[in-house]
């Protein structure tokens, strides 16, 4: 079984050289036809220089031009091919220099590609050479103050959590000491604080190259729950009947526990900022609603992975609704852009345009397809749609 398993490579190594030798050779050969279409006037000049060279041979003496017609041909066809092999080399290493410059545009790259192009092109690649230095220069300004920046937004973020930690130490050991309307609204403006922070955070997390995402079995009912009671003193200042429920389809549903699979902070993150959309977007006046609803839907060919194989996936589906102030019809295709904030009056005047961008952003890194629906002075909602992992 070995011997037969070695010989097998052995016959896959030679074929795929006899591959690799054949594309080289049948690179070259496209390389000179490329060459001889590039040069085809000149060629096509020499052999009309041969034809009148003949003809006048011909002329002065008839009985010598055929003796002296196969010598002349293969003189120019010799001539020919040198010419052709050199500058065939020479295009080669004038290549060659011009790429290494083009990868790398400093003085030593761009003399080579100087002495090795034509006359007519060094006035370019001069003027190349120096916009391309200068542009690299600004990259690496760019990317050294996007690098202090981050630095500072870390260190900011650290060390505001000091002044909101003695907040929140003192709101909870002083309750008793504070008046309930003072107390409540304290706890408000502490929530908005941490709020802009974990916007912040979560802005700069999405633009990283390693994300420290961590993908686990979450159950999606417990974790409504658990930032309903986060966001409860909010909710309850500001008014709002809480609801929280489970189709009864989704009841039905095996190993519950283990609905959905998803990095858990980012899910927080997400159910956080819709919930603390709901707030600063409520109705003045009368009843004010959230209600979460977990179901299950097959959704007609989702995206454009689901389109392709043909298939109507099944999703566990959140959907978290209020009864708001909505969206106008004409703002809603917006809503996801960054720093769009709208036009809703009093309630956005200080809106920032990011909450729902950094939800849209989290959302596509998690696989949480997005959608919101709204009717101006009715109400909002947001669909989130988790694919069903598949057992097997």
């Amino acid at each position: 079984m070995s011997d037969f398993s070695y010989h097998r490579n052995d016959g896959e190594n030679d074929h795929r050289n006899n591959d690799n030798g054949m594309n080289i050779g049948m690179k070259r050969i496209r390389d000179w036809w490329n060459r001889l279409r590039e040069y085809r006037l000149w060629l096509a000049v020499l052999l009309l220089v041969d034809a009148l060279l003949g003809l006048l041979l011909w002329l002065l003496d008839a009985k010598s031009f055929w003796s002296l017609c196969g010598i002349f041909s293969l003189s120019s066809m010799g001539l020919f091919i040198i010419l052709a092999c050199y500058i065939y080399r020479r295009d080669q290493r004038r290549e060659k220099k011009i790429l290494g410059f083009i990868e790398s545009p400093d003085e030593f790259h761009e003399a080579e590609a100087l002495e090795a192009s034509f006359p007519r092109e060094r006035k370019e690649i001069e003027m190349i050479g120096s916009r391309m230095r200068a542009l690299e220069q600004e990259i690496k300004e760019l990317k050294a103050q996007l690098e202090g920046q981050e630095e500072y937004v870390e260190a900011w973020a650290h060390e505001i959590k000091t002044p909101l930690s003695l907040m929140t130490f003192m709101l909870d050991n002083r309750r008793d000491e504070i008046p309930q309307g003072i107390y409540l609204r304290l706890q408000h403006a502490r929530n908005q604080m941490q709020e802009y922070v974990n916007q912040m955070l979560y802005y700069e997390r999405l633009k990283a190259v390693h994300k420290d995402y961590i993908f686990e079995k979450i159950c999606l009912s417990d974790c409504c729950e658990e930032m309903l009671e986060e966001y409860g003193n909010l909710l309850l200042e500001s008014g709002f009947v809480t609801v929280c429920r489970i189709s009864e389809q989704c009841k039905n549903v095996e190993d519950m526990d283990d609905q959905v699979v998803s990095d858990r902070k980012g899910l927080q993150f997400i159910l956080g900022q819709v919930i603390s959309n709901a707030v600063k977007y409520r109705k003045d006046t009368g009843e004010r609603t959230l209600i979460l609803e977990l179901s299950d839907e097959v959704r007609e060919l989702g995206n454009d992975i689901d389109r392709k194989k043909g298939e109507s996936p099944e999703y566990t589906i959140l959907c978290i609704r209020d009864n708001g102030k909505g969206v106008k019809p004409h703002e809603l295709p917006f809503i996801f852009d960054k720093g769009f904030a709208g036009d809703i009056g009093v309630g956005r005047k200080n809106a920032t345009g990011m909450g729902l961008y950094l939800v849209k952003m989290m959302a596509e890194d998690l696989n949480i397809q997005v959608e919101a629906r709204a009717e101006w002075g009715v109400g909002f909602e947001m669909r989130l749609y988790f694919p069903k992992i598949c057992k097997y």
